[in-house]
């Protein structure tokens, strides 16, 4: 009877988890993405059907990030890509540069968490192509058969 290294059995329960998290973590930041980016399309849509000016109550979140010192960059998106018109009351001196700089960060880390699954399989599918396993390559490859052959 060949026994299996107990070790051996809790890291590959957590590279399965770890890849569980990691594409759950995709799929939410992906519908956060969509959340933000069909904001105008869905407002505007909500003021012609009910002739008001107001945000439907699920996008309550993106109301107040517009209305707060962060919202120079939604206000933007809003206005000058999908010409909503929003008019807020007070300055309207821009985005100072750290607002921008936060959305940039945010932004790079959303697309990077559901883009990284999407790597890591691609890197694993193009590294068992190339028969190469990372430091020792082949040799790795041969002592991985030859202990999947039970020798």
């Amino acid at each position: 009877m060949k026994t299996h290294s107990f070790f051996l059995r809790v890291g590959d329960l957590t590279d399965r988890l770890a890849e569980i998290i990691s594409w759950a973590g995709a799929a939410v930041a992906f519908l956060v993405l969509v959340y933000l980016l069909a904001a105008p399309p869905i407002v505007l849509g909500h003021a012609k059907q009910t002739g008001s000016g107001s945000f439907p109550e699920v996008y309550a979140p993106v109301r107040r990030l517009i209305e707060s010192d962060f919202g120079g960059p939604m206000v933007w998106y809003f206005n000058d890509v999908w010409g909503v018109e929003l008019v807020l009351i007070g300055g309207d001196d821009g985005a100072p540069w750290y607002i921008t700089a936060t959305y940039v960060v945010v932004g790079s880390l959303l697309f990077c968490t559901i883009a990284f699954p999407f790597f890591k399989a691609w890197r694993g599918r193009n590294a068992d192509r190339r028969g190469f396993l990372g430091p020792g390559g082949r040799v790795e490859l041969a002592v991985r058969s030859q202990l999947a052959r039970g020798q």
